[in-house]
C-alpha cells in the first residue's frame, strides 16, 4: 500500500513545523528562469538534430550559478523547433547541490513547461541534520508543493533536528 505525504514547499523549498523545527531543503532550481548560463562537461556528447535532443554522458556535471548537478548520464529534450528544453532526465548517481542542500537519487527528471521535477530511486533530500526520503519525490514548483511517497520497500522518512540555539553571551 502506498502512503502519500503531502509537503507545502515554495520553490523547492520544503517546510515542515513541529515544534518550531522546520525543514528548508535549500534548493532554488530554476533552469528554466535564470538570466545565469549553464555549463555543462562529459566524457561525451552526441546531438540528435532528428530528435531535438543531446545525450551527454560520462561524469556529467552542470553547473549554473551555486547550483550543481551529477550524473552519469544526462539527457536534453527540446521541442520541434530545436529552441527551447522541454525536460531533461539525469540517470547514474544523481546529485544535486546547492548551498548546503543536497540531493540524490538514481534518477531525476526536469519538466521544464510543468515546472516539476520528480526524484526516484532512493531519493534523499538533506540539509545539514534534517533529511527527506521515500520511494519517489515530486516537487511542483508552480503549486509550491511536493510529494513524498512510500512504497513497499521504502516508507517516507523524515528527520527534523531542532534549530542550534545561539551561544550565550556572558557578562
Amino acid at each position: 500500500m502506498y502512503r502519500k505525504f503531502l509537503i507545502l514547499f515554495p520553490f523547492f523549498f520544503i517546510f515542515l513545523v513541529q515544534k518550531s523545527i522546520a525543514f528548508d531543503t535549500g534548493f532554488s532550481l530554476d533552469l528554466k528562469k535564470s538570466d545565469q548560463p549553464i555549463a555543462i562537461s562529459s566524457d561525451r556528447m552526441e546531438y540528435n538534430n532528428k530528435n531535438h535532443n543531446i545525450l551527454f554522458s560520462g561524469n556529467v556535471i552542470i553547473k549554473q550559478g551555486d547550483l550543481k548537478i551529477q550524473a552519469k548520464e544526462l539527457k536534453v529534450m527540446q521541442d520541434e523547433q530545436g529552441k527551447n528544453i522541454t525536460s531533461i532526465i539525469a540517470k547514474g548517481d544523481v546529485q544535486i547541490q546547492q548551498k548546503e542542500s543536497i540531493a540524490s537519487c538514481d534518477e531525476a527528471k526536469f519538466f521544464m513547461k510543468k515546472e516539476m521535477v520528480i526524484l526516484t530511486g532512493h531519493p534523499i533530500i538533506r540539509q545539514g541534520e534534517n533529511i527527506v526520503e521515500g520511494e519517489k519525490i515530486t516537487i511542483l514548483f508552480a503549486e509550491k508543493r511536493s510529494i513524498v511517497e512510500g512504497g513497499a520497500n521504502q516508507r517516507v522518512e523524515v528527520t527534523l533536528s531542532p534549530p542550534k540555539k545561539g551561544k550565550e553571551k556572558k557578562e
